[in-house]
């Protein structure tokens, strides 16, 4: 527990390919919870949606795609390994189905709410400063000096 811990303190001050591979780990973590309870009956699969949305939220859309790819891979590949005849029923393949299309929804909400953020920093920094706000903080820096 101890050890997750340190993994999101790295994970927040590493540079961001550190940060990459940090949920790469995460995302090799919660694969193997699937294929060592049931593959496609296990509940852990919920772990990939905070998971996708955190990614998603801040990496850019590129980034997330291919992180949600990745994430779709593993949790395919580790439902299959546990159970290899889950994709003969129709109940289970629709199963599937409907986790692969709301964990790719997770990934495009995510994506969605940091175009948002990001159009909104560009606005802000987009918006002319009032000249007599400019001229208010200008001034008593160059009094300051003067004195």
């Amino acid at each position: 527990m101890i050890c997750a811990g340190r993994a999101s303190v790295d994970g927040l001050l590493a540079p961001a390919l550190d940060r990459r591979a940090v949920g790469g780990n995460r995302l090799a973590g919660v694969g193997e919870r699937p294929r060592g309870q049931g593959g496609l009956k296990s509940q852990f699969f919920v772990f990939y949606y905070p998971l996708l949305l955190a990614f998603a939220l801040v990496f850019p859309p590129k980034a997330t795609l291919s992180f949600t790819v990745l994430t779709l891979g593993a949790y395919s590949l580790a439902c299959f390994i546990a159970d290899p005849a889950f994709f003969v029923g129709a109940g289970d393949l629709k199963l599937f189905v409907m986790r692969v299309i709301t964990l790719t929804a997770m990934g495009g909400l995510g994506t969605y709410y940091w175009r948002v953020q990001r159009n909104q920093r560009r606005a802000l920094m987009n918006r002319p400063v009032p000249l007599p706000l400019v001229e208010a903080r200008l001034e008593p820096q160059a009094t300051g000096a003067q004195g």
